[in-house]
């Protein structure tokens, strides 16, 4: 959501400040958030092997 100086000057003070802390405590939160998916989407991550194949626990032999 984008919070413009205009919109907030046409809103009364406290509820300006109001929304003011909560936009900047949902983005804090989504920032937060986000770094907490990346550090366990990179934990779970597994390194493709050499070729892009992808080891399925089977051999090719016949």
């Amino acid at each position: 959501m984008l919070f413009h100086g205009i919109v907030f000057s046409a809103l009364p003070g406290q509820v300006a400040r109001t929304a003011v802390v909560i936009a900047l405590s949902a983005g804090a939160a989504a920032a937060i958030l986000g770094v907490v998916v990346f550090f366990d989407v990179l934990e779970h991550y597994d390194e493709p092997l050499a070729g892009g194949l992808i080891d399925t626990g089977r051999s090719n032999s016949v």
